[in-house]
């Protein structure tokens, strides 16, 4: 009987291991793309500031020559 205890205790914290690997699989690709997420919005914000520059150069760009 002692083994028989052993045997269905090792059983139990093998798929109990096996079941909390997976869920830390799920969270671990969850963080992944929350990571992608925020790094796609970060470069969209990124390129936002740099238009925004580059139409503000432009912009006393042609207000100097309109001067000249």
């Amino acid at each position: 009987m002692t083994f028989l205890n052993t045997a269905l205790f090792a059983a139990t914290l093998a798929v109990a291991g096996l079941g909390y690997a997976a869920d830390g699989s799920e969270r671990s690709i969850s963080h992944n793309e929350d990571f992608r997420d925020s790094q796609a919005a970060l470069q969209q914000h990124r390129e936002m500031h740099e238009t925004l520059a580059k139409e503000e150069r432009q912009s006393r760009q042609g207000a100097v020559e309109a001067t000249n």
